[in-house]
Formats: C-alpha cells, sequence, structure tokens
C-alpha cells in the first residue's frame, strides 16, 4: 500500500528499511523522504515504523482524503 504519495513511499519499503537498520526510530522521514512532502502520511509512517521496530503490525487509522477521492473520481 503506498503510505507517502508525495514520494510514493509503500508501507513495504519502510519496513524492509527498518529491517536493514537503515531507519532508528524516528528516522523514517528522513531515510526514504516519506512525509517530508504534505506531511499528511507522517502518523501513519511513524506508526509503520514503530510497529515494525517493535516486532507486530501497525493498526493504522483509516484515512479519509477527499482530495484523492475526488481526483479519482474525476480521471
Amino acid at each position: 500500500m503506498i503510505v507517502c504519495h508525495c514520494h510514493r513511499i509503500t508501507d513495504r519499503e519502510i519496513r524492509a528499511a527498518v529491517r536493514r537498520g537503515e531507519i532508528p526510530e524516528g528516522g523514517c522521514c528522513r531515510a526514504l523522504l516519506a512525509g517530508t512532502g504534505c506531511g499528511g502520511c507522517r502518523r501513519l509512517v511513524d506508526a509503520i515504523v514503530d510497529a515494525e521496530l517493535a516486532g507486530g503490525a501497525p493498526r493504522p487509522e483509516p484515512l479519509y482524503l477527499p482530495a484523492f477521492a475526488a481526483a479519482a473520481r474525476s480521471q
């Protein structure tokens, strides 16, 4: 699933970077640029990093992004 739409970063990329040791706690945005565009995904990125470091899967709250929904309908 794409987590950061600005930089097209997926949850799998984030998890893999954490497993490789490239992302210390709270360092994901610097390593992958996730969350450095509009910032809308920052909480989800942090939740994925924290869960991966803890050894579990995050339970992100549902996101409602009206701008993306409107763009998808217009295509």
